[in-house]
């Protein structure tokens, strides 16, 4: 395994429980151009930039009365509007996993998916601005995850050779991304939103987590651990 110098957070459903919250904004603003997302419609672009969602389900749902860009705009500024009112809560053991990794005295950044207003909320809202070096996202890339662009801009952000950064995902996409990038990556995926039969998607990453409580030392040495 890899000599770890650099810790890689993603965001939405890896630190904030904002996939919930996410889904409930597609599903308030493409109701306002007739279609009914369900919960399954959501989970299917988890991981995914938010204009890439948009135009997914537009295309899908045959919306053409309302440009995507438009939609992006306005899930945006509802999500935004969300987090500001305490709508999205840290997902369980994030306080002690961000301590951990603070513990090891490595820098660490941000790697989202999320516009940079909804991560600049999303963090001030959970009161761990201060926590990252650097704050990363995709939506500045030409392509976003499962691209690595995004991952690598953060290597290169903390002067980190990428091969030495574990990342840290909620979803495959996320996960291919950081992967891709050549990072050692830890998942933790949702298991209300990921169900038993899809988790050997996970099997390609270096550990799948039943929570962020399970970020710790044990782990960190198998990981850090010289390839026999």
């Amino acid at each position: 395994m890899a000599d770890i110098k650099a810790v890689v957070f993603d965001m939405d459903g890896l630190m904030l429980d904002s996939e919930p919250v996410w889904h409930t904004v597609e599903q308030e603003v493409f109701k306002r151009v007739g279609v009914e997302l369900t919960t399954a419609h959501c989970v299917e672009t988890l991981g995914l930039r938010i204009d890439e969602i948009a135009k997914h389900h537009a295309r899908r749902h045959g919306v053409t009365d309302k440009d995507p860009a438009e939609i992006t705009k306005e899930m945006i500024e509802l999500m935004v509007s969300k987090l500001e009112n305490g709508e999205a809560r840290p997902m369980a053991g994030l306080k002690e996993a961000l301590a951990f990794a603070a513990s090891k005295q490595v820098p660490l950044a941000v790697a989202s998916s999320s516009p940079m207003e909804v991560i600049q909320a999303a963090l001030k809202g959970l009161g761990i601005t201060d926590k990252f070096a650097h704050v990363c996202s995709a939506a500045h890339d030409p392509l976003g995850k499962p691209h690595p662009a995004v991952y690598l801009r953060a290597a290169e952000l903390l002067g980190v050779e990428a091969t030495q950064c574990l990342a840290l995902e909620d979803s495959v996409t996320g996960a291919l991304a950081a992967k891709a990038a050549r990072m050692t990556c830890i998942t933790v995926p949702d298991r209300r939103l990921i169900s038993e039969d899809k988790l050997p998607r996970y099997a390609f990453t270096d550990a799948v987590l039943e929570s962020l409580h399970e970020f710790n030392e044990d782990l960190w040495a198998k990981l850090s651990a010289p390839a026999p």
